[in-house]
């Protein structure tokens, strides 16, 4: 397969999430919010002409347990992850 369906798959749901941290945070002010960054490198994203992808990751605690998490937004401010961005969308669609 030429790419990874999983990934594509992945971000396309995210990103129809954006709006769901605002809205699940503003529901208890107590949760503690704590993004991460992370990156990551693989034969996809060289074919696109860019060494690796920047995303976020968004984890809503409670306690010391997890309320929430949301992971693999990218990193738009970032050339390389555009880049990358742009390329995927140009992709025909998967059979």
């Amino acid at each position: 397969m030429d790419r990874p369906f999983c990934f594509v798959t992945l971000f396309a749901a995210l990103l129809t999430l954006a709006a769901t941290t605002v809205a699940h945070a503003q529901r208890d002010p107590a949760a503690l919010l704590e993004p991460s960054r992370f990156e990551v490198r693989n034969d996809t994203i060289k074919k696109a002409g860019v060494e690796r992808v920047i995303g976020w990751w968004i984890v809503e605690t409670q306690g010391e347990k997890i309320a929430y998490l949301r992971a693999g937004i990218p990193d738009r401010s970032d050339p390389q992850t555009a880049r990358y961005a742009e390329w995927q969308q140009a992709q025909p669609p998967a059979r």
